[in-house]
């Protein structure tokens, strides 16, 4: 595991669709608090079925977080903006963890004084291990954790793959 979660950990989860819905649950199974962020309000309704504490919209977040008791411990940027991981920088609390997941359209960068001020770690997440796999399928199996899949006719592809491309499809497709 990149990281620990448990009662005592308040876990952000910026980009509630695709990835951030697992991510969602798997905070709420481990008995984290939850807040999920995201642009679309269908989304942020979604992450509140899923058991999300607090929905936001990115706008609202950024208000949000400036009150040091929201910050988060953990950041799980799904998102795949630069802006959403700014955001999620901004969010963390000192000595938070960023875990990197969502594969950002331009290149990241922070200045040193801040990282070193924040005390933040930045947790790359690349793939699961084959232990976190099996773990994640007995989750699944015994119905603790819930996939919302689409399925799409072939010729729709295009269509599909610009809505996916928007955040206009919440889950995987």
């Amino acid at each position: 595991a990149k990281v620990k979660l448990d009662d005592s950990v308040h876990l952000g989860v910026w980009g509630a669709g695709g990835l951030g819905h697992y991510g969602i649950q798997l905070g709420k199974i481990a008995g984290a608090r939850v807040t999920a962020i995201d642009l679309h309000p269908e989304k942020l309704d979604a992450a509140r079925k899923l058991g999300a504490d607090v929905a936001l919209s990115a706008e609202a977040a950024a208000t949000w977080f400036k009150e040091s008791k929201n910050r988060v411990d953990v950041a799980l940027v799904c998102a795949t903006s630069v802006e959403g991981y700014r955001a999620a920088f901004a969010g963390l609390k000192k000595n938070g963890v960023m875990l990197v997941v969502g594969i950002p359209s331009q290149p990241l960068s922070w200045m040193a004084g801040d990282l070193i001020r924040l005390g933040a770690r930045i947790v790359p997440s690349r793939v699961a291990s084959r232990a976190e796999l099996t773990e994640l399928l007995r989750l699944a199996s015994n119905g603790l954790v819930h996939s919302e899949i689409r399925t799409h006719p072939l010729d729709d592809i295009n269509n599909v793959m610009e809505r996916l491309a928007a955040g206009q499809i919440f889950g995987r497709s």
